[in-house]
């Protein structure tokens, strides 16, 4: 058995706990999907472990969170440009009743889809209200255009 597995085999019951422990706060992953992600973080953190930087099993357990974490982002990443592709696309599909809709309507929906307005808030909708109402469009402008849109989407 060569050095790398013999630390292997004794750090496996640590990768292990590091996966469970996100698992935990992270449901959507799977454990095997996990242990290969902490795998290839066991390859970096043992090829670039040094005694200076403290116990080995410390060393192990940051570079799995950081791999583990980073795996995270990148599937976020990852799924956000597929739904906003496919908001795209849907948006393709019903392009022939956005050519049904009002001026104002197509707007709207340009406003939101194209400048991603408001969409890191709660509450877009509210933030689009607000920005109309500071263009002066009434509110029974706005509760219309709304309405068609509603009307359109569903």
């Amino acid at each position: 058995m060569s050095p790398v597995d013999e630390t292997y085999a004794d750090v496996h019951a640590l990768l292990l706990k590091c996966c469970h422990k996100f698992r935990r706060m992270n449901e959507w992953f799977s454990i095997e999907e996990l242990m290969e992600q902490a795998d290839w973080a066991f390859c970096i953190a043992y090829h670039s472990y040094s005694p200076d930087k403290g116990k080995f099993s410390n060393w192990i357990w940051k570079k799995v969170v950081f791999e583990l974490k980073e795996y995270r982002r990148n599937w976020y990443k990852q799924r956000k440009r597929f739904k906003q592709a496919e908001l795209f696309s849907k948006q393709d599909d019903n392009r022939e009743e956005y050519n049904q809709l009002s001026d104002e309507a197509n707007y709207i929906i340009r406003l939101v889809l194209k400048t991603r307005m408001g969409l890191r808030t709660k509450e877009p909708q509210a933030v689009v209200i607000d920005w109309l109402r500071k263009k002066h469009w009434s509110d029974k402008k706005i509760r219309e255009v709304f309405a068609e849109i509603r009307e359109v989407l569903e």
